[in-house]
């Protein structure tokens, strides 16, 4: 292993503020590491120029973290991805990961109705997407919707208020009557309106890649042993800008402290839920195990809900055909079984 190579700084760039959003995610999964952030403030957005010149830019970006030794470079901007990933891949020596719509992820994890993918008109113009749109077309209704006005509000700052909400309701418009049950945020700029978004629509779960992007830049580095094993006291993070405007610096700080706070918050909920869920389960383990309110067939069907037994079967349809009943009565008798088990458990947890 090369001690130089891992103590080299990772590069991210974007075409403005969005990548900033996948520059916290990394600096999350990768404290160690060292970044250098380059936003192309000057060229912003993207989103709606010419194929050739939005790989031009990204050729440009790829080269300015290049003199700046980089051992990767994440392509934080899913129009830049689109235009540009395989050229950049071919003329640079250096691992380079670019953002993707997380459709899989929303198609997988959706609780019902259809996907939703919001992104630039390039994103959504090219084959690629095209092949992935197709790949799970058939499991549920996929929606696309071009939102440049969104990138717009991000590059300046205004993640929130009365202009937020306006732009929003106008593109997205009456979602529940669309059907629509899950957003994905196909642009790194709009992660940055999570908020704004579940305010207005607080029954759509919002999903987006920058999660799977670190990771899989993570598992890259560390199969070529490119990650840097010393602990750093605070990771380090270099922010450029194309247009060398001190106040793009500091909007850069501002919405990088933003996501970061908003990242941690998210953990501590995630392991709040976690040992919450890890109580209620074993206060169901004591319920099946000693309670005599509950019937034996009831406590087969939570069971099987919640994974007391070996397997985890959420679907009454599933259950159904594992206790061989129809469908209709285990659901009824689901019904019950759960009511009877919060009256049971509400005051223990």
């Amino acid at each position: 292993m090369n001690t130089d190579n891992t103590k080299r700084p990772i590069g991210v760039f974007d075409s403005g503020m969005g990548g900033i959003s996948v520059l916290a995610e990394l600096m999350e999964w990768m404290p160690n590491e060292s970044f250098v952030y380059f936003g192309d403030t000057m060229n912003a957005p993207y989103g709606v120029r010419p194929k050739k010149e939005v790989r031009d830019l990204a050729f440009d970006a790829c080269e300015y973290l290049s003199e700046k030794r980089v051992k990767a470079i994440v392509v934080a901007c899913n129009t830049a991805t689109s235009a540009a990933i395989s050229d950049l891949r071919k003329n640079f020596p250096i691992p380079i990961v670019g953002m993707e719509p997380a459709l899989k992820v929303a198609v997988e994890s959706r609780p019902r109705g259809a996907v939703l993918v919001m992104a630039t008109p390039m994103t959504l113009k090219e084959k690629k997407f095209h092949d992935l749109m197709e790949c799970f077309s058939q499991e549920c209704r996929i929606e696309t919707l071009p939102a440049p006005g969104l990138v717009d509000l991000v590059e300046r700052g205004v993640l929130e208020g009365d202009e937020v909400e306006e732009e929003l309701r106008g593109c997205l418009g009456d979602l529940a009557e669309k059907g629509v049950s899950t957003i994905v945020l196909g642009c790194t700029h709009f992660v940055f309106l999570d908020e704004a978004i579940s305010k207005i629509y607080g029954h759509v779960s919002l999903v987006d890649g920058n999660k799977g992007t670190a990771r899989h830049l993570m598992n890259l580095l560390t199969g070529r042993d490119l990650l840097n094993r010393e602990t750093l006291d605070e990771t380090r993070v270099d922010l450029c800008s194309s247009s060398e405007d001190p106040e793009t610096i500091d909007m850069f700080k501002r919405l990088l402290k933003n996501r970061i706070e908003k990242i941690m918050n998210s953990r501590k909920k995630m392991e709040t839920e976690k040992e919450l869920e890890k109580r209620i389960i074993e206060e169901i383990r004591l319920v099946i195990r000693e309670n005599k309110k509950l019937s034996e067939v009831e406590k087969k069907l939570i069971s099987y809900r919640y994974g007391i037994q070996r397997d985890k079967l959420t679907e009454s349809e599933k259950i159904a055909r594992k206790l061989n009943m129809p469908k209709a009565k285990v659901e009824i008798l689901m019904e019950n079984a759960e009511r009877k088990l919060f009256n049971i458990i509400k005051d223990r947890i």
